[in-house]
C-alpha cells in the first residue's frame, strides 16, 4: 500500500473565550520512521510550530 513516513499530531485547545474572540492552543506532531526503501526521513522527528 502505502511508502511514506506515519505522522502522528495532536490538537490541544487550553483557553477558549467566545466573548474575547480569542483562543489559544498547542500542536504537536511527531513522524514515525516507517518507509521502506529510501522513501522517507529514515529517523523520528517531532513537530512543534511556533
Amino acid at each position: 500500500m502505502g511508502v511514506g513516513d506515519v505522522t502522528i499530531s495532536v490538537k490541544y485547545r487550553y483557553h477558549h473565550n467566545e466573548k474575547a474572540e480569542f483562543s489559544g492552543a498547542a500542536f504537536l506532531g511527531v513522524t514515525l520512521p516507517t518507509a521502506s526503501n529510501g522513501m522517507g526521513a529514515g529517523k523520528l522527528t517531532a513537530l512543534l510550530p511556533i
